[in-house]
């Protein structure tokens, strides 16, 4: 099972389904968003382990995140706190 896949119809298609529900969307849109972000996110990945120091950034800036209470909890996803931890891996992912 490929990410996307796991993401759609893995044990945490729920908690993405609910994130989308919270932000307004359908679980068909979901689904297309996901399909659309999906492979710009990993071809930003793919570009930023390609640079010196990429992999280290980016693992410390998920290492130092509880990011995996956003899948635990899709609520808070609509939190600042949520919208500055999104852009700062973000950041790191497409500089």
């Amino acid at each position: 099972m490929n990410i996307l896949e796991s993401l759609i119809d893995g044990q945490r298609a729920n908690s993405v389904h609910q994130a989308g529900s919270g932000l307004g969307l359908d679980a068909g849109t979901t689904k297309t968003l996901l399909q659309q972000l999906v492979p710009a996110l990993a071809g930003g990945l793919q570009r930023n382990l390609a640079t010196s120091g990429g992999l280290a950034s980016l693992a410390g800036a998920l290492a130092n995140g509880n990011h995996g209470r956003y899948l635990d909890d899709p609520a808070a996803l609509q939190s600042p706190a949520a919208v500055e931890d999104g852009n700062a891996i973000l950041g790191h992912l497409f500089g």
